[in-house]
């Protein structure tokens, strides 16, 4: 029932951004497409901790130092199966504090399982490390590359069965999926994440580089969609407020 009433209000959300784009002279402000990308991801993060068993364990979140959001992943092939998908990302202040403005970034690459057809899927990276926070700043960053190792992340019945599961690892980067078929194989190392300049620059008006806006701080003069965004992060995973001056 609850997931029903956000589907409901995922929907409603997404056909008044039309209407207001209708309303301002058919979409002249370029942004539309970055507003509805955010919305999708919004309601992509409800879905995080959603589900009692399946869903990401609230102590890992509350650890990531970064987060990247494809709410429409499209994967095509046989054998080799092409992925491509645009989302968006965000990282903590100082690495342990609130959450900062969203960057819009693109996914591309190769797979190499046993697809069928064409799929398509939601995906989330949580991002653990340092270092690979600072893939999210470069003009590209492969996943599964050493300082950006990838591993499918453990779930909240993984957790229950042995609490210590993740103390120990050093992944820089969990993968969580959920689709509409079944998906085989080492699904996205090797896939590359890059800035998504064309949608930032829209979005935010002006040209910026993916540490300029990933890093700011300016969070009340963000777009009403960036501020939604910020506040479900920061809802879900609050961090240690920052340091005043």
């Amino acid at each position: 029932m609850i997931k029903l009433l956000r589907i409901m209000v995922l929907a409603l959300a997404l056909s008044l951004a039309a209407c207001a784009s209708s309303g301002n002279g058919g979409g002249s402000s370029n942004t539309d497409d970055q507003e509805d990308l955010l919305i999708r991801a919004i309601f992509d993060l409800d879905e995080l901790l959603d589900n009692v068993e399946r869903g990401v364990p609230e102590a890992l979140l509350a650890r990531a130092k970064g987060i990247v959001v494809f709410p429409t992943l499209y994967k095509a092939g046989l054998i080799g199966g092409a992925q491509i998908g645009r989302g968006v990302a965000s990282v903590r202040y100082q690495g342990d504090g609130p959450w900062g403005p969203p960057a819009f970034v693109r996914l591309k690459g190769l797979s190499f399982g046993l697809q069928a057809g064409v799929k398509s899927m939601d995906l989330v990276l949580l991002v653990m490390t340092d270092r690979g926070v600072k893939n999210l700043f470069r003009k590209s960053a492969s996943l599964g590359a050493e300082d950006f190792a990838l591993a499918a992340g453990p779930v909240r019945k993984d957790i229950a069965v042995n609490p210590l599961i993740f103390e120990n690892e050093k992944r820089a980067v969990y993968s969580y999926s959920y689709n509409t078929g079944a998906f085989a194989g080492t699904a996205f190392n090797g896939a590359v994440i890059s800035p998504d300049h064309e949608a930032n620059r829209g979005y935010y008006k002006r040209a910026l580089k993916p540490s300029v806006i990933l890093l700011s701080r300016s969070g009340e003069s963000l777009p009403d969609q960036a501020k939604r965004f910020v506040r479900e992060l920061n809802k879900l995973a609050p961090g240690k407020p920052p340091a005043a001056n």
